[in-house]
């Protein structure tokens, strides 16, 4: 029950409609441990990239061009990725 909970709720999430789909309390613990995960790990990511912020006026002019290149690089790695 445990996977077919967890595939379940997968599948949900991926359908965005909880409320047709769902029928079991493993269902909701599933999807109650993916928000509190996601809000943990949104988080983390404000926290970064508040440190990032504040360390970019500690940049020499070489390091600021390495990590525009680097974010450049990247933007067009998560742009190849995405669909379509």
């Amino acid at each position: 029950m445990g996977v077919e909970s967890f595939a379940h709720a997968i599948q949900t999430i991926s359908h965005f409609s909880v409320g047709s789909m769902l029928s079991s309390l493993g269902y909701y613990m599933v999807l109650a441990g993916f928000g509190i995960l996601l809000s943990i790990f949104l988080g983390l990511v404000a926290y970064v990239v508040i440190k990032f912020i504040r360390r970019i006026g500690e940049m020499t002019p070489l390091q600021f061009i390495l990590f525009m290149a680097a974010f450049g690089l990247g933007l067009i790695v998560v742009g190849t990725l995405l669909p379509g």
